[in-house]
């Protein structure tokens, strides 16, 4: 992923009504929604599991021990990943689908970053608020979130990575985003606030999604990093997982 310009990008308290009436996102609303990034923007695009893991062993594991595979895999990369049952993937992709936009308030020392984000058919993209002002459809992603259905009907699970660029975020930062997708999905009022977002910005009210933050930092705001898996299968992951194509 490209580096970006880190000049100007944190933001202590902004009026979103305001910003949503600007030119850059004057049509944020009903059908006609802004695309952020380029359709051949990321690495990730449309990028299948096979190019990070050989699917053909992995089919033959069970659920439960594809999922330690999967954690203790990605457990020291910079990375984040998530193995997500059938039943609650169709759920959020649903609901994410129908409300592809939010903006996410990033703690940090001197106030926040503002993190816009946009679900685009098995993939999130976040970059910054001012990144996107700036740059539009150029916009360098902060974080990509790729979700495989590879396993979906036959193992019911979806395997689940954020690739960072670590110029612009830590893995801690990327893991309270990632958390905080989930919280604004599956959380029925925090959902309502991800429709009115997208459906009546107007309407929208930024500092209610900052009174769940303000003053607490991005340490308490996270859950515990998952561990190693201790009963995952003994074997060379390398046999399995080879990313040499994906990087490509």
């Amino acid at each position: 992923i490209p580096s970006s310009r880190t000049a100007g990008l944190l933001l202590s308290r902004f009026s979103l009504r305001s910003l949503i009436h600007t030119q850059s996102l004057k049509p944020f609303a009903s059908s006609q929604l802004p695309v952020i990034f380029k359709k051949n923007f990321s690495i990730l695009y449309k990028s299948p599991l096979s190019r990070i893991a050989k699917v053909e062993l992995l089919e033959q594991e069970s659920a439960p021990e594809i999922e330690k595979l999967w954690v203790n895999y990605h457990r020291k990369k910079d990375c984040v990943t998530a193995v997500i049952p059938k039943t609650k993937y169709i759920r959020f992709h649903h609901r994410i689908s129908q409300n592809p936009f939010f903006v996410f308030p990033l703690p940090r020392k001197d106030g926040y970053i503002s993190i816009l984000s946009q679900f685009q058919g098995d993939r999130c993209l976040m970059t910054s608020l001012d990144e996107y002002k700036s740059m539009k459809e150029a916009s360098t992603a902060f974080l990509t979130l790729q979700f495989f259905q590879e396993f979906k009907d036959s193992k019911g699970i979806v395997l689940m990575r954020g690739d960072i660029n670590k110029t612009m975020l830590q893995v801690q930062e990327a893991q309270y985003l990632v958390n905080q997708l989930q919280l604004y999905v599956f959380d029925d009022k925090k959902y309502r606030l991800l429709e009115t977002f997208n459906k009546s910005p107007s309407n929208f009210n930024f500092d209610v999604v900052l009174a769940d933050i303000e003053g607490r930092d991005v340490d308490e705001l996270i859950p515990q990093q998952q561990e190693e898996v201790k009963d995952a299968i003994t074997r060379d992951l390398s046999q399995i997982f080879d990313e040499a194509e994906y990087a490509k």
